[in-house]
């Protein structure tokens, strides 16, 4: 009897059906339980030889189109036993799952194809390798260091220093993930294995994750040039997913550097080669950039729209390292226009999926963003608590120690200059241990304390020691430069006493241009800040006012209270004779005291925030003068 006619009969009898729009004749069983039943009947090696001849069938009907049928092909060569001739399939199957995000599907056929080779067979290193970066996008860090270190065992197995160096990428992109000072060792092994080998893609990648570990580590202008190389070297060797990759961060950097026209160009060309690649992994990634670019250079209409793309197309791919920073910089893009509930919601979100993931600098930054909106919202006490409350859920000594000194620099905002202190010396000999610029930090952090406590000549002392330290950046040499004028200009105005402010008005201006057109606003405006008071003290008001106009917007947008700020505007304002508008700005500044304080219910606490501040206090005295 004809197939068709078996096929009818089955048909009439209601255990199969045709299928519905398919573009060749196919049929499907009506119901699970007929197709199990159907199949259990069959003796095993009659069903072996039928799945074998079903294979080989779609290999010679489909000789052209074999991609279509991977999954297909793969199944039935398992079925039939014949491994040799399933695995190609296996890997082929797996590859594409990968490429479209199916992870889930990706991680089992890799696995299946893995189970058929022996311990030490060569084409292991692939799959492995393969399947550990689906595990990375998943963050699944158990499994993908399982699978690192089985890499790792196989090269030196195989004594293959290529398969080694990729290893030692391996190893390098899990630690990036969660402890960028971890990443080091492997990234330099790679580069010494690549550059052994004359391997220029391989020297590439390698540069490429240095140029991360730089730039995450801070040291912006010896990653700059290593990104560059890493691009060009990725470029020429037709890789555009991978130069992309060097084209976020360059972008990151142009950012950091003040240069936001050159960041905008980096996310652009960083856009275009990821579409090229057709990597949409890297588009989700490129998009976020962009978006942070738009953002950094105030243009946060247009940044918003780009990081909810990102955000979609990380969570469509089940990218959930990719998702969790796209949440926090929607949650600083919202909080920046204003939507400080939404935003916060964004960017606590993004916390808890970094801790989830594993992944500390991810957390530690969302972190820093949480407190820095919340006490914009006033509750520095709540803040102080929550902040106490995270240390003991920090998954290593790095991230608890980011923690402290966190809530060292809250206590000091509340007034609490002693006990910040206290918390700071108690993380000085870690934090100089694990971070290069830990001492400047230090010294920086207590000097500022001691200035509020009236112990100058501590203050310019521990100020002037951080100037003279090797490690300082250029954003720390602004901010000790920034205080020091400071420095002088409070104790002129705590002394009473004519003093000369030369050497401190050059320090202040020194500091601006250090800082000016870069993306540390708060920095910036506090910096544009201590010129104005020097300028006012200087007999130029109308200098100093123009120097306030262009400070207050940075500190609104980097949501800073500003309440010293808004009280030396005030005191402009009434120099160059607009009374109102001095008194709108103290009105202003006289809030947000009473916001911090209205949330504050400790009685010390609240007095240390209304009494020790020394700008809260000035605020207070002109405030009940009116």
């Amino acid at each position: 009897m004809p197939l068709t006619q078996h096929l009818t009969t089955l048909e009439t009898a209601g255990l199969v059906r045709r299928a519905p729009l398919t573009p060749e004749l196919e049929y499907l069983f009506r119901h699970a339980l007929v197709q199990e039943a159907a199949y259990g009947s069959l003796l095993k090696a009659d069903r072996k030889q039928l799945h074998l001849a079903t294979a080989e069938t779609l290999e010679r009907l489909y000789l052209e189109r074999t991609e279509e049928w991977y999954g297909v092909l793969a199944h039935h060569y398992l079925q039939a036993e014949a491994y040799d001739r399933a695995l190609p399939y296996l890997s082929k199957s797996a590859r594409q799952a990968q490429s479209r995000y199916a992870n889930v599907d990706a991680i089992r056929l890799y696995t299946l194809a893995l189970g058929l080779l022996p311990s030490h067979h060569p084409d292991r290193f692939e799959l492995l390798l393969a399947r550990a970066t689906v595990y990375d996008v998943m963050a699944e860090r158990a499994a993908q260091q399982a699978d690192i270190t089985a890499l790792l065992a196989l090269a030196e197995h195989l004594n293959d220093d290529a398969q080694r160096c990729d290893a030692q990428f391996a190893l390098a992109d899990s630690w990036l993930a969660r402890d960028t000072s971890q990443a080091l060792p492997p990234i330099q092994r790679a580069l010494e294995l690549a550059r052994a080998l004359h391997d220029p893609m391989r020297e590439g990648r390698a540069l490429q994750r240095l140029g991360v570990q730089q730039w995450e580590g801070g040291d912006l202008n010896a990653a700059r040039p290593t990104l560059e190389a890493a691009a060009q070297k990725l470029h020429t060797a037709n890789l555009p997913a991978e130069a992309a990759a060097c084209w976020h961060n360059l972008c990151v950097i142009w950012s950091r550097l003040g240069q936001f026209e050159a960041a905008v160009r980096a996310a652009e060309k960083a856009l275009a080669l990821s579409q090229q690649a057709g990597d949409k992994r890297q588009i989700a990634t490129s998009l976020r950039r962009l978006a942070v670019a738009y953002s950094e250079h105030g243009e946060m209409a247009r940044a918003l729209p780009i990081d909810e793309a990102a955000l979609a197309l990380h969570r469509a791919l089940g990218d959930r390292h990719g998702e969790c920073r796209a949440q926090r910089n929607r949650g600083i893009t919202l909080t920046r226009l204003g939507r400080l509930a939404e935003g916060l919601a964004e960017i606590e979100a993004s916390f808890e999926v970094a801790l989830q993931i594993d992944a500390h600098a991810d957390a530690s930054t969302a972190l820093d963003t949480v407190a820095r909106v919340r006490a914009y919202q006033g509750d520095l006490e709540g803040l102080l608590v929550y902040l106490e409350a995270q240390i003991a859920r920090a998954p290593n000594a790095w991230w608890a120690l980011d923690t402290q000194t966190t809530i060292a620099f809250y206590l000091a905002r509340l007034g609490q200059y002693a006990e910040a202190i206290e918390r700071a010396e108690a993380v000085r000999e870690p934090l100089i241990k694990m971070f290069p610029v830990g001492e400047i930090w230090h010294l920086q952090f207590v000097g500022r304390c001691q200035l509020e406590l009236g112990q100058w000549a501590a203050a310019r002392h521990s100020l002037e020691t951080s100037l003279t330290l090797p490690a300082r950046s250029t954003l720390r040499e602004a901010m000790a430069l920034s205080s020091l004028a400071h420095l002088a200009w409070r104790v002129a105005q705590d002394v009473g006493t004519e003093v000369d402010l030369t050497l401190a008005y050059e320090q202040a201006t020194h500091a601006l241009q250090l800082v000016e057109d870069t993306p540390h606003w708060e920095e910036w405006g506090e910096a544009l800040y201590t010129v104005a008071r020097l300028e006012l003290g200087r007999g130029r008001p109308e200098v100093a006012l123009a120097h306030a106009q262009r400070a207050d917007p940075l500190l609104e947008l980097d949501r800073s209270l500003n309440i010293g700020g808004l009280w030396t505007h005030a005191h402009i304002l009434r120099q160059v004779g607009q009374p109102d508008a001095a008194r709108a700005k103290l009105q202003q500044a006289h809030e947000r005291v009473m916001l911090v304080a209205d949330q504050t219910p400790s009685p010390h606490w609240r007095q240390g925030w209304l009494e020790k501040v020394w700008f809260n206090r000035q605020v207070e005295i002109d405030w009940k003068a009116l």
